[in-house]
């Protein structure tokens, strides 16, 4: 079953900080759910135009009517906002998701991947990251919150947003 409308949700955090685990459990708890991973289009066929790409996928899944998860780092207000501008273009319900860890945090669970990437891209990118606020954006400390509860609490504010957005 899709819901009607569509649904966008934007996961953004640090690597490691927990995006894909949470994307694949909203999938198995929702309906209708298409997930657009940077990680996934990357080992499908490079960099090249990944952005562009998701951005269509995002797009096409919206217009399906979809539940759509980006899964991404989404660092900067610009990265996410990509997204976020064609829900809002589709005048269509969003919701970002801020999961965070502290550095150790982050730096053991890299460990633990298969796919490790360098501890210290791991520290680029904290610079560099832009948290995002808002009434749009729910924040989730995966050090506190387990995922099974993170994806439940995304779930929940989903749920508000949504019936906010009917009424």
């Amino acid at each position: 079953m899709v819901e009607s409308g569509g649904f966008l949700i934007v996961l953004c955090g640090l690597p490691a900080s927990g995006k894909t685990t949470v994307a694949e459990l909203l999938n198995r708890r929702m309906d209708g759910v298409q997930i657009v991973s940077s990680d996934y289009l990357r080992s499908k066929g490079g960099s090249s135009r990944i952005w562009s790409r998701m951005a269509h996928e995002v797009r096409a899944g919206l217009s399906a009517g979809r539940t759509v998860i980006v899964d991404a780092t989404n660092y900067s207000s610009a990265h996410r906002e990509r997204y976020v501008s064609i829900s809002r273009e589709m005048a269509l319900p969003h919701l970002v998701a801020y999961l965070r860890a502290g550095m150790p945090t982050l730096v053991e669970r890299n460990r633990e991947r298969k796919e490790r990437i360098p501890t210290g891209a791991i520290g680029h990118l904290a610079r560099l990251f832009e948290a995002p606020g808002g009434d749009d954006t729910i924040r989730i400390d995966t050090e506190q919150s387990q995922p099974e509860q993170a994806a439940v609490t995304i779930i929940d504010r989903k749920a508000e947003i949504a019936a906010d957005s009917i009424s």
